[in-house]
């Protein structure tokens, strides 16, 4: 569409602005188009629902991979540090002794410390289906 007319520059002084322009109608109807053409660019920009549901459930999985290997070593790492403990009591080594009433309480909580751990990161991150948690942008 070839334009026949240009609108007129807006001046610089806005008192000085006319109250009613006469544009042609080609004018306004060019004008229009390039309206309705750049709304259908930015609704085409915006996401969808369904594909922001994508990238939120593809963000908290990789989140819960990220958390579950830092709970993982936390409980490799607790578990070394209890199972020398119990060596070094075990065999006496440069004179490291623990009361066996210290040993039985260290290996009770240790025992009850990972499987709490594991059991609260694993009730918190899945439902009993394996499904992701129902915490969503839209469940708020």
């Amino acid at each position: 569409m070839a334009r026949s007319e240009e609108p007129p520059e807006p001046p610089e002084d806005e008192d000085s602005f006319p109250e009613e322009v006469d544009l042609p109608d080609e004018v306004l109807e060019d004008y229009a188009l390039l309206l309705k053409e750049e709304l259908r660019a930015r609704k085409e920009e915006i996401p969808s629902h369904d594909e922001l549901q994508r990238q939120w459930i593809n963000l908290k999985i990789k989140q819960q991979k990220n958390y579950a290997r830092y709970v993982f070593w936390l409980i490799c790492l607790y578990l070394v540090t209890v199972f020398g403990f119990l060596y070094l009591a075990g065999t006496d080594c440069n004179g490291f002794s623990l009361d066996n009433s210290v040993l039985i309480a260290m290996l009770t909580t240790t025992t009850a410390t990972v499987l709490g751990l594991f059991h609260v990161i694993v009730r918190r991150m899945f439902d009993a289906n394996g499904s992701t948690r129902k915490s969503t942008p839209s469940s708020k």
